[in-house]
């Protein structure tokens, strides 16, 4: 009877909302959850968990406990969306703790996550850590949701959104200088073609790993998507540009080892980078300004290849 009224209260909900147990056992999804994930009762959001298995289950476990609500990452059509897991109290779920999962599509609960503050919580009981230590629970969870949502999940890069986020940040200054790379592979959909996705996917974690070594810990490296890379470094000036240019050539360069799934004798696949950069602030002083402008120089050099 309870899990049917909650659903019928959730039913045309504009957020997807999941009724799970304790344990992760789904007991019921509206429809717009129903639309999101292929789950049917009884199936297990441990899964579809986007931070781990072991993550997951420790949050609900805390969901049913405590009568704060908590967040949780699940993987939909290949991204990460965010939930407040928290629990149903009173009659409506008298035999076992019940859980509610409400999607939060716009992110705002990640964002006032990360301003939670430690300062004292008027709320009273019995021990008075606990709200403290709750908060600082889900400030640290906002915090490792926050790095998988800005960390490209095969190469462990930034992606769009964190390369985006830290270049912000460091242009904000009134006197920020820097140089950006732009880099997109040559021959990658050949190279896909010939040998397979898991070849491809080999090439890209290969050249994420040269190209963190080129930055090191002078800057950071991104794969905003596909076969494109950007590298950014602060306080570098055009002399820098010069030298990371040749650098991430011949990072890219390098040969990497492979052997397909089935079996049989290793390949060497060799990749090659068509590079753009700019620096700032003689190319531009806000991110979209310096992008433009390493991209171009970078299709220029791409068009210099083709022809020549």
């Amino acid at each position: 009877m309870g899990t049917a009224v909650l659903l019928a209260g959730f039913a045309f909900a504009p957020q997807p909302v999941l009724l799970v147990a304790p344990d992760g056992r789904v007991r019921g999804t509206n429809r717009r959850a129903a639309n999101l994930f292929a789950l049917d009762e009884g199936d297990s959001i441990l899964d579809i968990a986007a931070g781990g298995r072991r993550a997951i289950a420790d949050t609900l476990g805390k969901a049913a406990t405590c009568s704060l609500p908590l967040p949780v990452a699940l993987n939909c059509a290949g991204r990460r969306m965010l939930f407040t897991a928290w629990r149903v109290a009173g009659p409506l779920s008298p035999e076992i703790p019940l859980l509610v999962l409400q999607g939060d599509e716009s992110g705002r609960m990640l964002h006032n996550l990360a301003a939670v503050d430690l300062q004292t919580d008027p709320t009273e009981g019995a021990d008075p850590t606990w709200p403290r230590q709750k908060q600082q629970d889900m400030a640290a969870e906002a915090a490792r949701l926050r790095r998988l949502s800005e960390t490209d999940h095969l190469t462990g890069l930034l992606n769009a959104r964190g390369l985006a986020a830290r270049m912000r940040r460091d242009l904000a200054a009134p006197t920020a200088a820097g140089v950006v790379l732009y880099a997109d592979l040559n021959g990658f959909k050949a190279l896909n073609d010939r040998y397979g996705h898991a070849a491809g996917d080999a090439v890209l974690r290969a050249v994420g790993a040269a190209l963190r070594d080129v930055v090191g810990g002078a800057g950071v490296a991104g794969r905003p998507g596909g076969d494109e890379f950007v590298l950014w470094c602060p306080g570098q000036d055009t002399d820098g540009l010069a030298r990371l240019l040749s650098q991430t050539e011949r990072a890219v360069a390098a040969p990497v080892s492979w052997q397909p799934p089935a079996g049989g004798a290793r390949v060497a696949l060799r990749a090659t980078a068509s590079v753009g950069g700019a620096a700032a602030p003689e190319d531009g002083a806000t991110l979209d300004e310096l992008l433009a402008v390493a991209d171009a120089r970078m299709y220029r050099c791409k068009s210099q290849r083709r022809a020549g």
